[in-house]
């Protein structure tokens, strides 16, 4: 299989090869390409994270590339089954799409995401969305950056 593969990348330049092997020792392994500054291309495992009381669950893990935003009504569903009601969710930039929004919305969910539109937050949905969004940053980028 790697070797149809590099053959195919020699005889057609700029070729893009669909679940292409980059290691024999684990070839399972996919290159997923991310856009980073220092890191275009990243290698291992893509994890989608949900934090509850301090506790991180993955809630859903991948070799192949997959946007995390298109997880979240997946997460709160999976997290009503597992532990109860979700009130909040605080998550980053790329999960505030209409489609999670319109759901949190149906389900009385607060989050963090900024307001669309004209118009400021009220005092105390500001102070929560302040909360929220400091919880998020120290609580799971720093565990990430730790561990």
């Amino acid at each position: 299989m790697v070797y149809e593969q590099q053959k195919h990348l020699f005889e057609v330049p700029r070729a893009k090869v669909n679940d292409r092997i980059v290691s024999i020792y684990k070839p399972y392994i996919r290159p997923i390409v991310r856009g980073k500054e220092n890191k275009p291309v990243e290698y291992g495992i893509k994890v989608h994270i949900n934090q509850v009381g301090g506790i991180n669950i993955i809630e859903h893990a991948s070799y192949n590339a997959f946007n995390e935003c298109k997880r979240l009504k997946d997460s709160v569903v999976r997290h009503k089954k597992m532990i109860g009601e979700c009130s909040h969710v605080a998550a980053d930039g790329i999960y505030p799409t209409n489609e999670n929004r319109t759901f949190l919305r149906e389900e009385g969910i607060q989050h963090n995401f900024c307001r669309k539109g004209r118009g400021k937050d009220d005092k105390e949905t500001k102070q929560m969305k302040g909360i929220l969004n400091k919880e998020r940053s120290t609580r799971l980028e720093s565990d990430r950056r730790c561990g």
